[in-house]
């Protein structure tokens, strides 16, 4: 009788060990599992980006060089990196400003064009995730340049260019060592519509926000490198609202 006692306290312990051992393990890759990469991919989004370039316009008008759009045509194309509690992004983001007009008041041949050109990172947290849907905030960090560009001929010939080559200048000032800091929401629709080519998931989003220059850089002429003197005001901050394409593979 006592045998039989010493044998099924013995079999409970066990039990109970391998039940705690279970649950430790189970934690254990539960926590392991908390900040490991989930998916990886690319991106691609484009939109409108707005800037204020009123200054700008009114010094360009008195010279009657015509006006900038205030509307950029804005791209951002990056990689993707889904981890447990963040989303990660390293992306590049261009924006061209053209002249809102076919020609300038000057010269019926010249053109203006004000561009953008950013690398940076974003982190974005979900605010609200399920099957079909997320809703992430987003903040960013971007360093980049801005460019003002007025060729005085759109399209020269190569007589021009030997016989007048005043008539052909053209102006290039640089803006360079620009810090901003983009802060936005992103809303996603999540699909499977590519897993046929193995595409895990493909998801189709619309990334809204305000992006907030922290560092501004001093407006230089390209070729010298000699500051400008009198430059225009231009406020480097922008809104922008971009259709966003995600590509994502389990990783």
């Amino acid at each position: 009788m006592m045998l039989i006692c010493k044998f099924l306290i013995i079999l409970i312990s066990a039990c109970c060990f391998s039940s705690t051992f279970a649950q430790q393990t189970a934690l254990f890759k539960e926590k392991r599992a908390t900040g490991t990469i989930r998916q990886v991919g690319f991106f691609l989004s484009t939109g409108p980006f707005v800037m204020n370039l009123s200054d700008l316009n009114r010094e360009l008008k008195s010279l009657s060089l015509g006006e900038l759009d205030n509307l950029l045509y804005g791209r951002k194309v990056g990689i993707l990196v889904n981890t447990q509690p963040l989303n990660i992004g390293f992306n590049l983001t261009a924006g061209d400003s053209f002249s809102s007009s076919a020609a300038t008041t000057a010269s019926p041949s010249s053109r203006l064009s004000l561009s953008m050109l950013n690398f940076g990172v974003s982190f974005g947290r979900h605010l609200i995730e399920s099957k079909r849907v997320d809703l992430l905030v987003k903040l960013g960090m971007d360093y980049g340049s801005l460019t003002y560009t007025y060729n005085r001929q759109g399209s020269p010939s190569f007589f021009s260019l030997h016989t007048q080559p005043a008539s052909s200048a053209l102006v290039r000032l640089v803006n360079q060592d620009n810090v901003s800091a983009p802060l936005g929401l992103q809303l996603d629709y999540k699909t499977h519509w590519l897993k046929r080519i193995g595409v895990s998931e493909f998801t189709i989003g619309l990334n809204a926000g305000y992006s907030y220059y922290v560092v501004k850089g001093s407006w230089v002429e390209q070729s010298s490198g000699v500051a400008v003197a009198n430059m225009p005001r231009i406020n480097p901050n922008y809104l922008y609202t971009l259709i966003n394409f995600s590509f994502l593979f389990d990783w």
